[in-house]
């Protein structure tokens, strides 16, 4: 069949024809979204009356993620698009105001991500029990913006179990099994069915009325749009957190919902943690992220209660590491710090062959706060000097040591040797972990040398025979230890002529156990 000119034409028409009856219907769409939000506040069941009035009067479906759109943009139509700001007005830039150290803020929203029961609610209940009983600091952090009462939506957990939080925080009064909570304290707890619906935010907003200055607790945003046919992984699920944000806009909430976060979030980050959408931290100041500091890597018991607490936002970055015990919080201190050294210990778990044995060396000469050059390594370990460089550069590289000064070469011309020293503290007692104090969880490790294994004194006794390490390599009997007083400088005197001494010597380094005793 040939197509001529005429038939091209008609099918051009035909398509502009279907083209021009599409947009008619989707401006029907827009606004029958103007006439439903004006009639119908909840968000969810605007979503189904514009899909069910489409599938019926237009003869197509709509997704809801479609009806979304299309509601949100109505709204936008109906509140109108203000004047920007420009010269004539000031814009407010006082620094955001804080509870809690530099992790929680103040008047603002923040979204605290965990996984189940690592004890999201126990650590809002610990700072709301500082701050409701008058305390200065919490955690080693100080309470600076105090809020006044406490409103929690607490979907996620019984009376019983809110209650057992309360009493730990002194924030009740027992009578036998019984409690009867602070009246500075409003709870929905499992059972209420509160929902961040209409009926929901505006029963919420009327308790915040009630109690000014408050901080509104949410636990959690799951349990509280579980009935709302809402996707979290959809941007959809970001309306009820807007709306609920919205309508306490004026009333000086501080507001924090509590989320949960992917399955493997060690490492991550306050954003990147948090399950869903990413329009869910999108949606907040600040985000706080509280993961195991030591997480296991499979499905055995957490033994390791220690908790790591991070946070992003337009706040300044923050880490601590804390505890809950049986009756209360503790800190760890920095968190920084704990989890560098979580990250070495790790490391140090997993070093083979020279790498081990170079390292542990180095952890034996600085006890005696030593430094080793490639030289000393290599004299030490029986290597080349380019292997003990190898190994050195491959452990700096790890972070497990650092290049710290030089020392001139000995009767040779040429540049300094480089010197190296482990990166973790200064003073160590033979137990890898011992530099970092809070740890009350330390696994002990055999040092990969045995034969030269501390306490280090009692390896180095008075007139123990010796060898010592002359500048050809070799390494000459007939010393012995005559001054163990300073076991950074030891020193030795010739067997036979006591008064032939040789100062400065350094154990393992150019000073060795004599092989034929």
């Amino acid at each position: 069949m040939i197509s001529t000119p005429n038939d091209l034409n008609e099918y051009e028409n035909y398509e502009e024809t279907i083209l021009k009856e599409d947009l008619e219907k989707l401006n029907q769409i827009d606004q029958y979204a103007i006439k439903v939000i004006d009639l119908e506040k909840d968000t969810t069941r605007q979503i189904e009356l514009l899909k069910l009035w489409t599938q019926r009067d237009l003869h197509f479906s709509i997704s809801s993620t479609f009806a979304w759109k299309i509601i949100c943009k109505a709204s936008g139509q109906k509140l109108g698009i203000p004047e920007p700001v420009s010269g004539d007005t000031e814009i407010d830039i006082t620094e955001d105001s804080m509870v809690w150290g530099e992790i929680l803020m103040y008047e603002s929203w923040n979204l605290i991500s965990a996984l189940p029961k690592v004890g999201k609610s126990a650590l809002v209940i610990g700072i709301a029990g500082a701050v409701l009983n008058n305390k200065k600091e919490f955690l080693g952090l100080p309470l600076q913006h105090k809020f006044d009462n406490l409103i929690i939506v607490g979907n996620d957990q019984s009376n019983k179990q809110w209650g057992k939080l309360f009493l730990r925080e002194s924030l009740c009064t027992k009578n036998g099994n019984r409690i009867k909570i602070d009246p500075r304290i409003a709870l929905w707890a499992q059972g209420s069915g509160i929902q961040l619906n209409e009926e929901g935010i505006q029963r919420i907003v009327e308790e915040c009325k009630k109690r000014p200055n408050s901080l509104l607790l949410i636990d959690t945003l799951r349990s509280v749009t579980s009935q709302m046919g809402l996707d979290e992984n959809k941007t959809e699920i970001s309306a009820p957190i807007r709306r609920i944000q919205d309508a306490t806009a004026d009333l000086g909430v501080t507001g924090v919902i509590l989320h949960h976060t992917t399955k493997s979030v060690y490492g991550g980050n306050a954003v990147i943690a948090s399950s869903g959408s990413a329009a869910i931290p999108a949606a907040f100041d600040q985000t706080i992220l509280m993961n195991w500091l030591k997480p296991v890597s499979d499905q055995s018991t957490q033994t390791d209660k220690r908790i790591a607490i991070s946070c992003m936002g337009r706040g300044i970055s923050s880490t601590l590491v804390a505890e809950l015990t049986d009756n209360k919080w503790v800190s760890h201190g920095d968190g920084e710090e704990a989890i560098r050294a979580e990250k070495i210990s790790e490391l140090e778990d997993n070093l083979q062959g020279r790498q081990g044995d170079v390292y542990d060396r180095l952890i034996q000469a600085w006890e005696t706060n030593t430094k080793m050059s490639t030289v000393d390594i290599a004299n030490a370990l029986n290597l080349t000097a380019n292997k003990a460089l190898r190994t050195l550069k491959a452990l700096e590289r790890k972070g497990l040591v650092m290049q710290d000064g030089v020392a001139p070469r000995t009767n040779e011309k040429g540049r300094p040797i480089a010197l190296f020293r482990p990166t973790k503290g200064d003073t160590f007692n033979g137990c890898f972990n011992d530099f970092n104090d809070f740890n009350t969880n330390k696994t002990p490790k055999n040092i990969k040398t045995p034969a030269f294994s501390p306490p280090l004194r009692e390896q180095v006794p008075i007139n123990l025979p010796v060898q010592r390490l002359v500048d050809n390599g070799d390494w000459q009997n007939n010393w012995i230890i005559s001054d163990n007083s300073d076991l950074s400088n030891i020193q030795i005197a010739r067997v036979g002529s006591p008064h032939i001494c040789i100062d400065n010597c350094k154990w393992l380094i150019d000073l060795r156990p004599c092989k034929n005793n």
